[in-house]
């Protein structure tokens, strides 16, 4: 038999879900239900939209970030 310390109770609440879905595949809480439904609604938008990166254009190389002037009203901001 397994202790388990939790440090809230959201947190007792998604470990029951979570051992409940591994023990009988079933989930305890109304949250998760709603949690799953939701993110299963837009993972099936995202795929009607063939939403891909194929397309997106990645640099190969490092860009140069130039340094900020001086001046600069942010270089006056005291921490």
């Amino acid at each position: 038999m397994a202790v388990f310390n939790c440090y809230c109770l959201v947190q007792a609440a998604e470990w029951k879900d979570d051992a409940s879905m591994i023990i009988n595949n079933k989930i305890a809480s109304k949250e998760a239900t709603e949690l799953f439904y939701t993110l299963t609604e837009v993972s099936v938008k995202v795929k009607l939209l063939q939403i891909a990166g194929d397309r997106v254009e990645i640099p190969h190389c490092v860009v140069k970030i130039p340094p900020v002037p001086s001046g600069f009203f942010y270089d006056t901001i005291e921490s």
